[in-house]
């Protein structure tokens, strides 16, 4: 995948655009997946396969962005205040996560929304 680097307005940092597409792009909880809040955690249930999710505390961070229907950028940005991390980071994890859970049929394949 081609990675382009986009200004954030943040002194010194500069968000990887990955192509620009996923900036934008919203996932959605399939209907099949069904959570519970566990703390800072989140446990999800795939009510076909009853395959359990435990998701550590930045990974619920996404999806509970996910459920507020922010987008991926909004996301990653959300994960620079919340644990201090570089926006290059936040990227980094938010597009780990969201593959992860697309692939195991816990998210529908994301969307795009204008910018």
């Amino acid at each position: 995948m081609e990675t382009t680097l986009a200004k954030t307005g943040i002194p010194g940092e500069d968000i990887p655009a990955f192509d620009n597409a996923h900036n934008h792009a919203k996932s959605q909880v399939s209907a099949n997946v069904t959570w519970k809040n566990l703390g800072n955690s989140l446990v999800l249930l795939n009510l076909v396969d009853s395959t359990y999710y435990v998701l550590n505390e930045t990974a619920s961070s996404f999806f509970r962005g996910v459920l507020d229907g922010r987008t991926d950028q909004q996301i990653a940005e959300r994960l620079v205040e919340e644990y201090e991390c570089s926006i290059v980071q936040a990227f980094a994890d938010v597009e780990e996560t969201r593959d992860y859970l697309t692939k195991e049929g816990v998210l529908k394949g994301a969307e795009q929304t204008l910018p």
